[in-house]
């Protein structure tokens, strides 16, 4: 049998009742729709029980939800990239602005930590999808300024005959 206009205007309706839909919920909707004076494609509660059975009306809302929800996916995913780009530009701005900031301060240290500078490192990596930001965080105790400075000019703090 093929589809009328009548079949696919009641499955519309079916789809527009919701996660609680139901043959009886559609010919009782038509009920009152037929009482108000609106045209339904057919108030029999058989005609509805047999074109939901003919054209597969549970397949046909599974189809239409996953369809719906990879539509959004999508959508999200769209989004998710746009804001990444964004925030991405944000973060290598400021640690630019901070690098060079601190490569103007003769060594005055700009930042409140090193985790600090670690974190906006890694987030930039991690939003551009690189390994790094895989890596686990370094703990760093004792004198912040004093471990930059070291790391700046290449002992990180170590004595090169240990």
């Amino acid at each position: 049998m093929k589809e009328t206009p009548a079949t696919q205007e009641a499955f519309e309706d079916y789809y527009g009742l919701g996660p609680e839909r139901s043959v009886r919920k559609l010919a009782d909707h038509y009920k009152q729709e037929v009482a108000a004076g609106n045209a339904v494609p057919t108030k029999r509660l058989r005609t509805i029980g047999k074109w939901s059975s003919e054209f597969n009306w549970p397949q046909r809302i599974i189809d239409r939800v996953t369809e719906d929800a990879a539509g959004v996916r999508d959508q999200m995913q769209e989004r998710l990239i746009g804001v990444s780009k964004r925030l991405a530009g944000f973060i290598e701005v400021e640690l630019t602005r901070l690098l060079q900031r601190l490569a103007d301060s003769e060594g005055e240290i700009l930042a409140a930590s090193v985790a600090d500078v670690e974190k906006l490192a890694k987030l930039y990596y991690q939003i551009a999808g690189q390994p790094l930001a895989e890596r686990s965080e370094l703990a760093v105790e004792g004198n912040v300024e004093l471990l930059i400075r070291e790391v700046l000019s290449g002992s990180n703090g170590r004595n090169p005959t240990d």
